[in-house]
């Protein structure tokens, strides 16, 4: 898993680096990646894992927001094994990683992950396209809120 946590305490503005005006201008494309962890103590399955972006909590003035999961899977949480693909800097694309869905009104455009055992993940994947318009208004930055739902075996 990654070996850079998000901020916890400041949920906001945290997954991406702010956009330059100039990286608006060239209409730049950035990738970065969460880990999805079932972290249970029960031993419960997260059963169809879908990961979602409600468009109702989509706000954007200069850029498309995506999610996509990574192509190695399900993998264990502590395995010394490549748990994602690698990228060079944040404007690489990973390789592999083809199924991106858009901000949706309903979980059905979600992205459909396999079941998660307990001390398992998988990498997601998500694209900032920069759309070269603004500003930004004052106050009201883009946003997107991420959304997983699952069932258990309870």
């Amino acid at each position: 898993m990654s070996t850079t946590q998000i901020n916890v305490s400041t949920t906001l503005d945290n997954l991406f680096l702010d956009a330059t005006g100039q990286m608006n201008i060239n209409q730049e494309v950035d990738y970065q990646c969460l880990f999805l962890a079932n972290n249970t103590a029960t031993g419960f399955y997260m059963k169809n894992p879908v990961v979602w972006l409600p468009a109702q909590y989509y706000v954007h003035f200069t850029d498309t927001m995506q999610v996509a999961s990574d192509p190695i899977g399900v993998v264990p949480q502590t395995g010394t094994n490549v748990q994602a693909q690698l990228i060079s800097a944040q404007s690489v694309a990973p390789a592999g990683v083809t199924n991106w869905a858009f901000p949706t009104a309903s979980i059905m455009g979600g992205v459909k992950v396999p079941d998660i055992p307990p001390a398992y993940c998988i990498a997601m994947w998500f694209k900032r396209s920069l759309n070269n318009t603004g500003p930004t208004p004052v106050n009201t930055p883009d946003g997107v809120a991420i959304t997983v739902s699952f069932q258990s075996n309870a």
